[in-house]
């Protein structure tokens, strides 16, 4: 029984970081789009309404980034086991 378990936490573990991997991808990229956004933003007159909501937005995809860490981490360690 304790093989079966250690197999099913390294197969859980690989899942985890594979799909903890494709959630950065996607806001790393949402984190560029928005910083390209930013500098139009920066250009043109200053809205600072719109140039508030970007820096919202950064900061929870920074806030996700740091969550899905701590994701990988768990990841690894059920791979470890």
């Amino acid at each position: 029984m304790a093989i079966c378990k250690n197999v099913d936490e390294k197969i859980i573990g690989k899942k985890m970081l594979l799909t903890t991997i494709k959630m950065e991808e996607s806001l790393a990229e949402l984190l560029r789009t928005e910083l390209k956004i930013l500098k139009k933003e920066s250009k043109k007159d200053y809205n600072y309404e719109d140039i508030q909501n970007v820096n919202k937005t950064m900061k929870y995809i920074l806030l996700s980034l740091t969550i899905i860490d701590d994701r990988i981490q768990t990841g690894i360690e059920l791979i470890k086991k």
